[in-house]
């Protein structure tokens, strides 16, 4: 009976790591959907990888003929029946002894007791972990079809919207600066320094075309205004049109346009003494609903800033240097995390701190990170070269040595 205790705990610990490592697999998969650019490689990396080897291999048999709750009952059951039966430990315990597992009854029968508890709990925290994988491979699922219905909606078009668009645009048109933000805050070119730079080189090389106003030739190619939406909470005084407004009260955060954020003076921050940037979503919803101080004020700051946000976030910046605000910033612990907080605080905040994204925080929920390969590695080893780096080169080396990187949602 001992042989079948200890098989159960091993089995257990072993179907835990399994379900970690799928859940892993799913958020590398749903990652790898931004690196697709077109339906092909989506269907490819749907119906010839994750399906064959998630859905058909692990998932499927996970929620059918392999359903953990089909045998959670039953096995809680012996379990519970064992750790009434204080005899039958004793039983288990003198066959460990003789087998030499243990040095004496009395430890024996700690330890059988030990881990008939590890995994009566680790059964009752499987409903939890399953229901995570199922939301992750929903999140998935879902963000598969979105990304395939925008590529069929916009692969033919984009480029000769583009094309049309840059060569209606001519050198006089003193608004051209104005279309090229509407482009970078519209299309969301990833590469945004360096596509501003290509079509301003190519605006200047244009030829006079007709006279069209810039809402004209966006409106005749297909593109309209659509502003940027900044989300924060915190104390915030503005002014706007000559008019003070306080967003204090909305203490479950709010929303503002690009345009309220272009024409907006941000005339103090009362009583923050921290502001806190946050680049996912879910953390920054997550952090105001749970664990935002009074004297904070939080920005959802999400990847890249564009140059209207830019804007913005200098704005905070001046008001909260007069005040003597600490800023702070909370990205992934991954490369493009340590490359948003960068560019933050050398364009913009030069007190910039890093939060959440230390040695600490790292150790703290590695195990929910995400392995990366020899390629991404030599990456990260670059950055041990580059002194911008520095603040980060502790938290890189045990990156390097564990090949684990952390997605902020691990911390929910």
């Amino acid at each position: 009976m001992i042989n079948a205790l200890l098989t159960a705990h091993d089995n257990t610990v072993h179907l835990v790591d399994e379900l970690k490592t799928l859940h892993s697999n799913i958020r590398r998969y749903h990652q790898q959907l931004n690196e697709y650019a077109t339906v092909n490689d989506i269907l490819k990396g749907h119906f010839d990888e994750y399906k064959n080897l998630i859905m058909d291999k692990i998932y499927h048999p996970l929620k059918t003929m392999d359903s953990v709750p089909r045998f959670k009952a039953p096995i809680q059951k012996i379990l519970n029946s064992w750790l009434a039966n204080y005899p039958l430990r004793e039983r288990m315990a003198d066959q460990a002894v003789l087998r030499g597992k243990y040095k004496d009854k009395d430890e024996a029968v700690e330890e059988v007791t030990i881990k008939i508890g590890d995994i009566l709990d680790m059964y009752e925290k499987l409903d939890g972990m399953l229901e995570e994988i199922d939301r992750k491979n929903a999140a998935y699922t879902r963000a598969s079809v979105e990304k395939m219905q925008y590529l069929l909606n916009t692969d033919r078009s984009i480029k000769g919207k583009l094309v049309e668009l840059l060569t209606r645009c001519t050198p006089e048109n003193a608004q051209r600066e104005n279309t090229i933000s509407r482009l970078s805050e519209m299309i969301c070119l990833y590469s945004q320094g360096y596509a501003e730079e290509k079509i301003r080189k190519y605006l200047n090389q244009s030829p006079s075309m007709e006279n069209l106003t810039d809402d004209e030739a966006l409106c005749g190619v297909g593109i309209v205004k659509a502003p940027e939406l900044f989300d924060f909470c915190g104390n915030m005084m503005i002014k706007l049109q000559n008019k003070a407004l306080d967003f204090s009260p909305l203490i479950y955060g709010t929303t503002i346009n690009s345009k309220t954020a272009s024409e907006m003076e941000i005339t103090g921050l009362n009583s923050v003494n921290r502001v806190l940037f946050i680049e996912n979503k879910a953390n920054y919803l997550d952090y105001i609903s749970r664990n935002k101080k009074l004297d904070e004020l939080v920005i959802y700051h999400g990847g890249f800033y564009s140059p209207v946000k830019g804007s913005f976030f200098q704005k905070l910046y001046q008001a909260g240097k007069a005040e003597r605000t600490k800023f702070f910033h909370w990205s992934d612990i991954d490369l493009g995390g340590f490359h948003i907080f960068v560019r933050l605080r050398d364009n913009i905040i030069p007190e910039l701190q890093p939060y959440f994204m230390d040695e600490k925080a790292f150790i703290s929920i590695k195990q929910k990170g995400m392995e990366f390969d020899d390629k991404y590695a030599s990456l990260l080893e670059e950055l041990l070269g580059k002194p911008e780096y520095k603040i980060f080169h502790p938290v890189i080396k045990l990156m390097l040595k564990d090949r684990i990187r952390i997605e902020q949602e691990a911390f929910i």
